[in-house]
């Protein structure tokens, strides 16, 4: 009798065992989720935020893998940063049990809210008079800056034209000049304690820390010197 029970427990023990051991397909649902978490995680920069979205352009493989095991992903290769078609590579794990590795393919759209223009807008215009909105765009194509300041202000104009519906680069925007060419404004230079103040007339327009030529209204002669503000110009030596 001693010898049936323990028979009996044998065959417990043998079938707990084959019950824990059993495989079961992962769900295609749970398997693109640890995907997506772990490439949002790796692709979205802290300075570079926005919404992925990745749609897998072949069903992603069948994994079979032990019932009620702890599953790890870890990603083998991905391009480093987001892109419309996307090859990636990862590894499987149950039970700290390397399981295999696997490629899939992806068509992705990056998702931010961008600057843009509301009208057309014409050279030297002001930022805050070009009629501008914010708005979600797929900016996955986008390979130059984006201009993503808070608010527009009149301290930046445009560089060149823009249309209704064109997205706002960092390309086209200048510091908006605070003297023009023909102003009268006054120069100076600082040596020590000494310094020296003279009238000038500028010869190009200048924002602030831009180099501009300009005249002496004395001697006429043309020196250059960096933009202060509206009124004052420092001379270069």
């Amino acid at each position: 009798m001693k010898r049936l029970g323990g028979i009996l427990l044998q065959w417990a023990a043998a079938a707990t065992m084959l019950a824990a051991a059993k495989a079961e397909p992962l769900p295609a649902a749970e398997l693109g989720a640890m995907l997506k978490s772990e490439l949002r995680a790796l692709l979205l920069t802290k300075g570079k935020p926005g919404e992925l979205e990745l749609t897998p352009t072949r069903p992603l493989p069948e994994i079979e893998v032990p019932a009620n095991s702890a599953l790890n992903l870890k990603m083998i290769y991905h391009p480093g940063t987001p892109m419309a078609y996307m090859r990636v590579k990862f590894a499987l794990s149950a039970n700290e049990q390397r399981l295999g590795e696997w490629t899939v393919y992806y068509r992705t759209k990056l998702y931010r809210d961008v600057w843009v223009a509301n009208a057309p807008a014409q050279t030297g215009t002001l930022l805050n008079e070009v009629e501008l909105r914010r708005e979600r765009r797929d900016v996955i194509n986008v390979r130059q800056p984006l201009w993503n300041g808070a608010k527009p202000e009149a301290r930046l104009s445009l560089r060149q034209g823009v249309a209704s519906g064109s997205l706002i680069y960092e390309r086209m925007l200048k510091s908006t000049p605070v003297v023009k060419r023909g102003q009268v404004v006054q120069a100076f230079v600082q040596i020590r304690a000494l310094s020296v103040r003279m009238k000038v007339e500028v010869l190009e327009d200048g924002a602030p820390g831009e180099t501009v030529r300009m005249r002496n209204l004395q001697n006429n002669k043309v020196i250059r010197g960096t933009v202060i503000n509206e009124n004052f110009i420092r001379i270069n030596l």
